[in-house]
């Protein structure tokens, strides 16, 4: 809880991050329990926690990883819990029978040794994205571009580049931010020129791709997505 603190969250279960986004991502969800609630709604919520569990703990420890090169000095995090101790429901990542659950499956993204992370601030009205790397390999040589989409589907933009130059050299243990605008101008820019519709937060999205090298001649790649409205 002291994580959710630090991110301006309440520690309470009903302000929280996962109890919201359950009521959205399980309607017939209440805080009057499951007693009067069917089986296959049950077995919706199971899923939907897993869901909500991820993304939150996702925020919360790309949060973390953003704060390496400021006051904070947060270079990682770990996660509470891992594995279960018995067969049943529980907050780990992974089942008692050792498989993975969603967090886990998150957990190996977010905690990649090259994660690209995206976020709004300054409510919902600017777009920002970082990348880590937390490589011991050396240098870190890569290339990062944005694709807009809309909802509908159809792509507005692939490839593009919206800041002067798209490549990076990152150094070991070390993290950049790749940029950050206003969603509205991010969004004008993104369609200038492509003949469509104009794009809006809430008709369109985007997708921050980063691929490149280490030392080793190993290769890399994150890519993550930014929802603006």
């Amino acid at each position: 809880m002291a994580i959710a603190k630090q991110n301006g969250l309440s520690s309470g279960k009903k302000a929280g991050c996962e109890y919201p986004m359950m009521e959205r991502l399980l309607p017939s969800y209440t805080s009057d329990g499951w007693s009067l609630q069917s089986a296959a709604v049950w077995r919706q919520s199971l899923y939907s926690g897993q869901v909500a569990q991820a993304l939150c703990v996702q925020a919360q420890a790309e949060h973390l990883r953003r704060g390496r090169d400021t006051a904070a000095q947060t270079g990682g995090s770990l996660f509470w819990q891992l594995n279960s101790e018995w067969p049943g429901a529980s907050k780990s990542s992974l089942e008692y029978s050792g498989q993975w659950e969603v967090l886990h499956h998150f957990a190996s993204r977010f905690y990649a040794p090259l994660a690209v992370s995206t976020f709004v601030t300054e409510s919902y009205t600017l777009a920002n994205a970082y990348v880590a790397w937390d490589g011991w390999s050396g240098q870190m040589e890569l290339e990062w571009s944005v694709d807009v989409w809309r909802w509908s589907g159809a792509a507005v933009r692939r490839g593009w580049c919206p800041v002067a130059s798209c490549a990076l050299k990152l150094p070991m243990a070390s993290g950049s931010p790749l940029f950050s605008e206003s969603v509205a101008s991010l969004l004008k820019r993104a369609a200038s020129g492509t003949g469509g519709a104009p794009c809006t937060a809430a008709s369109c999205f985007a997708v921050v791709k980063a691929q490149g090298k280490d030392a080793g001649g190993s290769t890399h790649e994150s890519q993550a997505m930014l929802a603006l409205g």
